[in-house]
């Protein structure tokens, strides 16, 4: 799945999580990282993972001053309480130079 999808799959999760419309969650970011298993970065206490080394996307969205991170792959995006957990992946991609959500 192209990064573009999973980015407005996030919008639209945080939109709904947060009751306000789509449009005013921002992009700010997303770069493209090696998970370090199957909870995509965000794993949840009492769970259990498969421990696989997962290619995906680190992705920073935010509503107003707040910042809210989601780890992506295989057309699946969760939302994180903190920094997805990476093991390697390239640099962020600034605003208005990733994929377009127009």
């Amino acid at each position: 799945m192209a990064a573009v999808e999973l980015v407005k799959q996030a919008k639209d999760d945080l939109a709904k999580f947060k009751g306000v419309p789509a449009s005013s969650v921002r992009f700010e970011s997303a770069r493209e990282v090696q998970f370090t298993d199957s909870s995509l970065g965000c794993p949840e206490p009492g769970m259990s993972y498969l421990q696989v080394i997962t290619p995906g996307w680190s992705i920073v969205l935010s509503i107003g001053a707040d910042k809210y991170s989601y780890g992506a792959a295989n057309g699946s995006v969760v939302r994180c309480d903190h920094p997805p957990v990476v093991i390697e992946g390239g640099g962020p991609t600034p605003p208005g130079s990733g994929p377009s959500l127009h």
